[in-house]
């Protein structure tokens, strides 16, 4: 009987979702038009989003002796994509496929004289005509001697939040203090911490 009662209640549940009329936005401006960064990206596959986690629009720090990776998850149609990315003197057009994955990478030698990059790729379908999108990408490039400092993390029972020991000063939730090598683990603490070397971390924004 309870089973029964489960399947009523989904069966109305798909009902009415079916019931929903998709609308078009045609009417709506175009994204490039409005000189807006939307279309996903994924570089070294993280998604590029800005400070408001939408897509399309990103800056990065990348070491220069890595390889750095663009890729697009494949799509439902065939499209052209044109990357210009002017620091390397590189513009490139490319036919991607329906339902191929794109990616493309530059490699140490492109990086090593450059101290930032800025790509700009635009996206032409194949199924819209006078459509596309536009995704913006800002590399700042590290030098390859560089390292990192160690992320703040939680301690395994998820009571401490983990520093380290470079720490110099402390900020948590706007507050700065000296030195601390742990701090209490709170729900939606926003800390970041600063060493001698002026080498910064951060955990929660």
């Amino acid at each position: 009987m309870r089973n029964l009662v489960v399947c009523i209640f989904l069966l109305i549940i798909t009902i009415g979702c079916n019931q929903l009329k998709y609308k078009a936005d045609t009417n709506f401006m175009n994204s490039s038009n409005a000189n807006s960064f939307e279309y996903p990206i994924y570089v070294n596959k993280k998604m590029c989003i800005d400070l408001d986690r939408n897509p399309g629009l990103c800056v990065l720090h990348h070491n220069k002796a890595n390889i750095l990776t663009l890729s697009i998850d494949s799509r439902p149609y065939s499209y052209t994509l044109d990357l210009v990315c002017p620091d390397l003197g590189y513009q490139e057009l490319f036919q991607v496929p329906k339902a191929k994955k794109f990616t493309t990478s530059f490699q140490r030698g492109d990086l090593l004289e450059a101290r930032s990059i800025v790509c700009v790729g635009e996206i032409f379908p194949s199924d819209r005509e006078l459509i596309s999108a536009k995704f913006s990408i800002i590399v700042k490039l590290v030098s390859s001697n560089y390292i990192r400092r160690n992320k703040i993390i939680p301690f395994p029972n998820n009571s401490l939040l983990i520093i380290g020991e470079n720490s110099l000063y402390t900020t948590v939730n706007g507050k700065t203090k000296r030195k601390k090598t742990s701090v209490k683990l709170k729900q939606g603490q926003k800390v970041y911490s600063e060493s001698y070397n002026m080498r910064f971390n951060a955990y929660g924004y």
